[in-house]
């Protein structure tokens, strides 16, 4: 007759099982709340952007926090059309609409190869458009952020219309 020996539990093994395993939810759980606003203003512009500009296919969603906080939607409509959809946010409600024809100034690769040109940044790390105010008239620009060849955080403000630079601020 064969003996079976039980095998204890190793509860040591099992204890740093449980822990790691209680690690990795907490920091999932982390995540997950840090993007969720994130999330959420990029689905509130997309319904925004189809409800007003009939946007169909979005390309991309950028968040420009200046004192105001936009929303804006690059997309094209069922024509192929490609429009930016700029939205004013106040208290994470959309409260002000404005649609730009892309043709009708700077993409945002042209806003990079502006900032790349005349700045050498050692890395371009944001592009966002947003809407900027210049003696109460308000229009669309594109705020690159970036580091300097000295690791220090920069940022130019581009004209979407005219390409030319309007801010910019080093060594921050």
């Amino acid at each position: 007759m064969r003996r079976t020996r039980k095998r204890a539990v190793n509860w040591r093994n099992l204890g740093w099982i449980l822990t790691l395993i209680t690690v990795l939810g907490a920091m999932l759980y982390i995540y997950i709340a840090a993007q969720l606003p994130y999330f959420n203003a990029k689905r509130q512009a997309q319904n925004v952007a189809a409800k007003y500009a009939k946007i169909t296919k979005v390309d991309d969603f950028y968040w420009f926090e200046r004192g105001d906080d936009y929303y804006a939607i690059s997309g094209r409509d069922q024509k192929g059309e490609s429009y930016y959809v700029v939205m004013a946010v106040k208290d994470r409600k959309i409260s002000k609409v404005n649609i730009y024809s892309q043709n009708k100034g700077i993409s945002v690769q042209q806003a990079r190869q502006l900032v790349a040109k005349n700045r050498h940044p050692q890395k371009i790390t944001q592009v966002a458009l947003g809407m900027w105010t210049q003696k109460k008239h308000k229009f669309p620009v594109w705020e690159v952020t970036y580091y300097n060849k000295n690791h220090q955080l920069c940022y130019d403000v581009i004209s979407f219309k005219e390409g030319t630079v309007i801010q910019t601020i080093q060594n921050l």
